[in-house]
């Protein structure tokens, strides 16, 4: 969950903290997998996880009493993302 200030906008903060919480998430939590969801209409934070390297399911998923997309992305697709092989 996280929240912006306008003038951000544009200013590539948001897919770098998206990437920073992946990198976090991999290296120092030790997790397989991470997972995103986003509201279907919120096209912005869609594309931020996609940009991080994340994949959409196909579908929707319930979670928190609404319809949500769900990204993931797996630590080998992290680490070849950030070694440039994917």
């Amino acid at each position: 969950l996280y929240a912006r200030d306008p003038s951000a906008l544009g200013r590539g903060f948001a897919i770098e903290g998206a990437r920073a919480a992946l990198a976090y998430g991999f290296d120092v939590a030790g997790l397989d997998e991470v997972i995103a969801l986003a509201l279907p209409e919120n096209l912005r934070s869609l594309k931020v996880m996609e940009r991080a390297g994340m994949v959409r399911r196909d579908g929707l998923v319930e979670a928190f009493g609404v319809q949500a997309v769900m990204t993931e992305i797996d630590a080998a697709r992290f680490a070849a993302i950030r070694e440039g092989r994917a």
